[in-house]
C-alpha cells in the first residue's frame, strides 16, 4: 500500500492566504464595476427626466403639467424608475428633483448615492487667498479650481447638508486648520439659519434672530407641534412666524432663534426648505407632494411625538395661542392675514424681517 502524502499546515495556510487575496481583489473589482454601473444608471435617469420635460413642454400649453417628476409620470411622459442606489420606488421623489428656470430644466440628485455621484475634489480646490499663495488665482476665498468644481456641481448647494457630508467624509485629507478654513468658506454661501442648524456656526445675537441662539430641538418640535394633525407647508411656516414674533413681543426674545424673510406668500423662516429637508431626513415629519383638483400642495405631518419639556410655560402658551387662532384658517386665509402685518408690508422681498415689527402685531 502506497503512502499518500497530504498538505502540511503551512501549505494549507498559504493556499488560504492566496485565495483570500484573490477574493479581496475580485470583490474590489466587482464593487468598482457596481459603482460604475450605478453612476451610469443615475446619469441615464437624469437625462431621461430632462427628455421627458422637453417632450411635455413641447406638447402641453399648460407648462405646470411638466414642472415636477410626479406630474411627468402621471401625465404619461415619464415611466416609473428606480434610484440605482435605492431600489425603493417611493424614494424617487426624495432622490431626484426637477428644477425649471427660464425654460431650462435641470435635475438635482440628492439620494443615497450622493457621495459616489460627486467626485471628491483634491485639497487644492479649496485653497484660499493669502499673500504667500501665488499658485492660484482666488475668488470668494476659493481657488479657481474649487470655484469651477462648485459651479459644475452647483446642484449640491440646493441641499446644504450634502456638501457638508462630502467634506466631512474626506476630513482626513485635510489638516485641522485646512478643514476649519474650508467649512468657514463654504458656510458663507448659506443663510444664518442653515449655518446654525447644519454647520453649527457661531451665534451672533441681533434683531433678525430675536436675540436667541438657534435651538435645533425647539425648531423641530415647533414643527412637530403645528404638524400634529397634518398641515399644509404654507400654513405651517406662517404659524412658526407668529409663534416666534408674538413671544418676542412679550419677552423681547424669540423661541427658536430663527431668522425670517419676506417671500411672495408671506413671512417664512429664511431658507425654510433646508429646515424641512433636515426634519424629513431625520424622519421627524412626513413631507409629501399631493394633488387635489390638478393643484399641487405640500402636506406635512409629524412622525414623532411633540416634546413639551424643552419649552417653558410662556412658550407653550404662545404655541397654543397661535394654534387656536389659526385652527380654522386655510392656507389662503393665513397668507392674506399675514400680508396685513407691518412686518410684511414694510420689509423688502427676499430680505430678512426685523423682530422689532413684533410690537406692531395687534390682531392676535
Amino acid at each position: 500500500m502506497k503512502n499518500k502524502k497530504g498538505f502540511t499546515l503551512i501549505e494549507l495556510l498559504a493556499v488560504i492566504v492566496v485565495l483570500a487575496i484573490i477574493i479581496i481583489i475580485a470583490t474590489i473589482n466587482v464593487n468598482k464595476q457596481i459603482n460604475k454601473t450605478r453612476k451610469k444608471a443615475n446619469d441615464i435617469n437624469k437625462k431621461m427626466i430632462i427628455k421627458a420635460y422637453k417632450l411635455c413642454s413641447a406638447q402641453e400649453l399648460d407648462l405646470s403639467k411638466c414642472d415636477s417628476i410626479p406630474k411627468l409620470i402621471s401625465n404619461g411622459y415619464l415611466d416609473e424608475f428606480n434610484d440605482p442606489y435605492n431600489s425603493k420606488e417611493n424614494e424617487i421623489n426624495n432622490a431626484y428633483t426637477l428644477i425649471v428656470k427660464d425654460d431650462i430644466a435641470k435635475v438635482i440628485y440628492n439620494g443615497d448615492g450622493v457621495q459616489q455621484v460627486y467626485e471628491i475634489p483634491p485639497t487644492q480646490y479649496f485653497s484660499w487667498c493669502n499673500e504667500d499663495n501665488g499658485k492660484h488665482s482666488c475668488a470668494d476665498g476659493l481657488s479657481n479650481e474649487g470655484k469651477s468644481w462648485l459651479q459644475k456641481h452647483d446642484d449640491i448647494l440646493t441641499f446644504p447638508d450634502t456638501i457638508k457630508t462630502i467634506i466631512d467624509a474626506n476630513k482626513e485629507q485635510f489638516t485641522e486648520k485646512e478643514f476649519n478654513k474650508i467649512n468657514e468658506k463654504i458656510t458663507t454661501i448659506f443663510s444664518n439659519n442653515t449655518k446654525q442648524l447644519i454647520f453649527n456656526s457661531e451665534y451672533i445675537p441681533n434683531e433678525y434672530n430675536g436675540y436667541s441662539k438657534l435651538s435645533k430641538d425647539k425648531v423641530y418640535n415647533m414643527i412637530l407641534y403645528f404638524a400634529n394633525h397634518t398641515v399644509l407647508k404654507t400654513k405651517l411656516l406662517k404659524e412658526m412666524f407668529y409663534a416666534d414674533f408674538l413671544y418676542y413681543k412679550k419677552n423681547c426674545k424669540s423661541i427658536t432663534g430663527l431668522e425670517y424673510a419676506k417671500l411672495q406668500f408671506g413671512p417664512v423662516p429664511d431658507q425654510f426648505e433646508s429646515i424641512l429637508n433636515e426634519c424629513s431626513k431625520e424622519n421627524l415629519i412626513e413631507y409629501k407632494l399631493e394633488y387635489n383638483n390638478q393643484f399641487e400642495s405640500y402636506n406635512i405631518s409629524s412622525n414623532q411625538k411633540f416634546d413639551s419639556t424643552i419649552f417653558d410655560e410662556d412658550e407653550l402658551e404662545i404655541l397654543k395661542q397661535v394654534r387656536d387662532k389659526f385652527k380654522k384658517f386655510s392656507s389662503r386665509d393665513i397668507v392674506e392675514f399675514s400680508h396685513k402685518e407691518k412686518a410684511f408690508v414694510s420689509s423688502k422681498f427676499f430680505e430678512k424681517i426685523s423682530y422689532d415689527y413684533a410690537f406692531d402685531i395687534e390682531s392676535i
